[in-house]
């Protein structure tokens, strides 16, 4: 082992070591040489290896995941943060609201909607449910019924 490591690696056997030989650096060379290209020969194999494994080995369960990621929805619905004075003093807050709203369009008889809304809410008068009805007349897409309405 020592003598092939040797060879390899610059120092030629001492019997063969002459006072200026000529040929001592081109053996070195070649072994260096020879060694970086196997070093580089291995280490392009694994690449590629790699590279067929990812590519055709793994094709169809890499595919399944990135589809899995790409059309995976969540909902994130944040809640709005306080308004604090500098002594940590609640000054303002959020309060969860719903909103009624109705689709004027799709409505076919709006005083009849008008009256069954007024009967839901429980807060219609006379004047509320004409201003309902003419509300619901026009062929809007979007109009809103009431706002800040309580759950119940």
């Amino acid at each position: 082992m020592r003598g092939l490591w040797d060879r390899f690696f610059g120092r030629a056997p001492r019997r063969a070591r002459k006072i200026g030989a000529s040929n001592d650096w081109r053996r070195v060379v070649r072994g260096r040489v020879l060694v970086a290209g196997v070093v580089f020969g291995i280490w392009t194999v694994g690449i590629e290896a790699r590279l067929v494994y990812l590519q055709v080995v793994s094709h169809e369960r890499l595919v399944a995941h990135q589809n899995e990621q790409k059309d995976r929805t969540l909902t994130l619905v944040p809640k709005r943060g306080e308004i604090v004075d500098r002594n940590g003093q609640i000054l303002a807050y959020s309060v969860d609201a719903d909103t009624i709203y109705a689709v004027p369009s799709q409505i076919e008889n709006p005083t009849d909607t008008a009256k069954a809304l007024c009967g839901a809410l429980d807060d219609c008068a006379e004047v509320g449910r004409s201003e309902l009805t003419s509300l619901l007349s026009n062929k809007n897409q979007f109009a809103y019924v009431k706002r800040r309405a309580s759950l119940e």
